[in-house]
Parts: C-alpha cells; sequence; structure tokens
C-alpha cells in the first residue's frame, strides 16, 4: 500500500496550518484588547465613584444660600457701624481744627 501527497494537497495543509497560527494569534490579541478594556472600565468605574463621593462633601461643607445671606447682612451691619464711627471721629477733628 502506498500513499501519494500531492502537490496541492501540501499547500492546502501549508494554508490551513498558517490560518491556524494566525487565529490563535488574532485570539491572543482579542483576549489582550479585552483585558485592557475590562481595566480601562474598571479605572473609570472609580473616577466616577470618587468624583461622585467629591460631590457629595462638597454638597455638604459648603454654606447654604441662607448661611451666606445672613453672615453678608451682619457684615453689612458692621460695616455701617465702622463707617458711622469714622463719621463721627472725622466731626470730632474738623471742630477741633476750627478753634483757635
Amino acid at each position: 500500500m502506498s500513499v501519494e501527497i500531492s502537490t496541492g494537497v501540501i499547500v492546502m495543509g501549508a494554508f490551513n496550518l498558517l490560518m491556524l497560527c494566525l487565529a490563535f494569534f488574532v485570539r491572543q490579541w482579542m483576549n489582550r484588547q479585552q483585558l485592557e478594556t475590562d481595566s480601562v472600565k474598571s479605572k473609570m468605574n472609580k473616577l466616577t465613584d470618587d468624583f461622585h463621593h467629591y460631590q457629595l462633601d462638597s454638597a455638604l461643607q459648603f454654606a447654604q444660600k441662607s448661611e451666606v445671606t445672613d453672615g453678608r447682612k451682619e457684615l453689612l451691619t458692621a460695616l455701617g457701624s465702622i463707617n458711622a464711627k469714622i463719621d463721627h471721629i472725622t466731626d470730632k477733628l474738623d471742630k477741633k481744627a476750627d478753634k483757635p
């Protein structure tokens, strides 16, 4: 019994082997890409969570509008009293300068 292998069978076998190797390397490349994509997604989710925590902390720590308004009113009242005292001192100085 003899087995004959023609040139076409050898070429087809080599082509199939080449395609098998190519499919293997493409699959490996796709696995690496998927791992990198998963890594980027997890980092993005962590950054999103950190940002949401920052927003929550900022909202809790910053002054409310009513507090700012009350503080502004107190500041204007204090500045008004300082202005009145400066006017009183200026009047006293003017009266003193007028006397010979």
